[in-house]
């Protein structure tokens, strides 16, 4: 029982260690793929050939966050975007739980 415990901490998106992380573990790639209108190819490029200063394309920042928050799912924005570092995807969706 505490083995699931600690799993089900670990799925939080609070909890991803990078961009890469957050993508497959906790958001789906299928998901994210979705909502930035791209095959789930173009999704598994970005994390494999992202730098760590631009882990994802900026322009679908903001389309992973209204979707993750859609989804009810919050995260750093930093994760995907450093320089947005300490800005959750609920704020900048538009305030949305």
């Amino acid at each position: 029982m505490q083995s699931r415990l600690c799993h089900a901490q670990a799925e939080t998106p609070s909890q991803a260690s990078d961009a890469r992380d957050l993508i497959i573990r906790v958001l789906s790639v299928r998901k994210v793929a979705q909502w930035c209108d791209v095959t789930e190819s173009a999704v598994h490029q970005w994390i494999r050939r992202g730098s760590a200063a631009a882990p994802v394309p900026v322009k679908v920042v903001p389309t992973i966050a209204r979707g993750a928050v859609d989804d009810g799912k919050d995260f750093d924005l930093g994760i995907l975007w450093p320089d947005m570092r300490g800005t959750t995807a609920a704020r900048f969706a538009g305030g949305r739980p």
